[in-house]
């Protein structure tokens, strides 16, 4: 087991193109059944009896644009958070993290097998125009 803080990591190293072992797989969008540009959900107030109460909704205006104007939600229920504030904190973080995900899946040689799961590493692929482009490992 590993206990990652939610903070900045620094890359471990550099993935290269003689590193490949196969073909590059990527996907630049969220598939449209998975896609959402808003987040409602509940967290526990203690001035409430500890009762689940709605947080503030969090959104974006450019990616309710981009998705025709139509504000598509997803419901977020945190049961260990207390705060209406940290809530919609936690929210943004989801919102912007489903929006700006670019998943690589790099079929790598023996040189990789120092990296493990939530390291991040800079890849620099010239055929997709990244010079030390950094992503974090999430399946090895």
């Amino acid at each position: 087991f590993r206990v990652h803080a939610g903070a900045y990591d620094a890359p471990s190293g550099t993935v290269t193109a003689d590193m490949l072992a196969g073909p590059v797989r990527t996907t630049f969008r969220t598939e449209r059944k998975e896609l959402f540009n808003a987040v409602k959900g509940t967290y526990v107030d203690p001035t409430r009896s500890w009762q689940p109460t709605d947080f503030p909704f969090v959104t974006n205006a450019l990616y309710e644009a981009q998705d025709g104007g139509e504000r598509i939600y997803t419901d977020l229920d945190l049961p260990f958070t207390t705060d209406p504030t940290a809530a919609q904190r936690i929210g943004k973080v989801i919102l912007e993290k489903a929006r700006q995900g670019i998943k690589v899946e790099l079929p790598l040689n023996h040189s990789a097998m120092k990296y493990t799961v939530y390291d991040v590493v800079n890849v620099t692929l010239p055929t997709f125009g990244w010079a030390n482009k950094p992503f974090r490992v999430l399946k090895a």
